[in-house]
């Protein structure tokens, strides 16, 4: 049961997500907290995994 709410709310974000990962890669928004987009990455697993 959580793990279909998990997979809902990713759906939700996914596009959020892509927009994000695109603007920091092309540099439009700097990071100072994670270096790369991976870091970026198991971040936002872990977080959605709460």
């Amino acid at each position: 049961m959580q793990k279909s709410r998990a997979k809902d709310k990713m759906d939700k974000l996914n596009p959020r997500i892509e927009k994000i990962l695109e603007d920091i890669d092309s540099g439009k928004i700097k990071t100072t907290r994670y270096k790369t987009v991976d870091e970026y990455l198991k971040h936002v697993d872990k977080v959605l995994s709460e």
